[in-house]
C-alpha cells in the first residue's frame, strides 16, 4: 500500500512537468530529455513491483500495466508509460539479466546495449 501511495504521488508530482518531456528537442541530447526519460524508467520499474505485489509475478509485458487493478487506477498512469522521452519503446524482459526483470531505454543513439553504454536503466539508477 505504501509502494502504490509512492507511485501515485510521484506520478502527480511528475505529471506537472510532462509538457517538457512530450516536447521534440532541438538539442540532441538536453538535460530535461535525460530526466524525463529517467523519470519514466524509474515510474515503469515501480509500477512492475506493485503489479509483482498484487498478481504474485511480473507481467509478460509493459502492456498489461494499463488495465484497471480490481481495486483502484491501472499500474501505470497515461499513455508514456513504454516510451522514454526521445518517443522510442522502453525495453522490458521478464526475467531480467541479473535481476527479476529489465526495464530501459535505449538512450539517444538508440542501440540496444543491454542497458549499458547511454542506455537508461531501471536498477543503475
Amino acid at each position: 500500500m505504501i509502494l502504490m501511495s509512492l507511485v501515485l504521488v510521484t506520478g502527480f508530482l511528475l505529471g506537472r512537468h510532462m509538457w517538457r518531456i512530450s516536447v521534440a528537442p532541438t538539442d540532441p541530447y538536453p538535460e530535461y530529455v535525460i530526466w524525463g526519460t529517467k523519470a519514466r524508467v524509474r515510474m515503469g520499474g515501480l509500477a512492475l513491483r506493485v503489479f509483482r505485489e498484487d498478481q504474485g509475478q511480473y507481467p509478460p509485458s509493459l502492456e498489461a500495466l494499463k488495465f484497471k487493478r480490481e481495486s483502484g487506477p491501472p499500474y501505470a498512469l497515461g499513455t508514456s508509460y513504454d516510451r522514454d522521452a526521445w518517443g522510442n519503446a522502453l525495453v522490458y524482459r521478464v526475467p531480467g539479466n541479473g535481476h527479476p526483470f529489465d526495464l530501459y531505454s535505449k538512450g539517444l543513439n538508440g542501440i540496444d546495449e543491454s542497458g549499458s553504454g547511454d542506455d537508461v536503466d531501471f536498477w543503475s539508477q
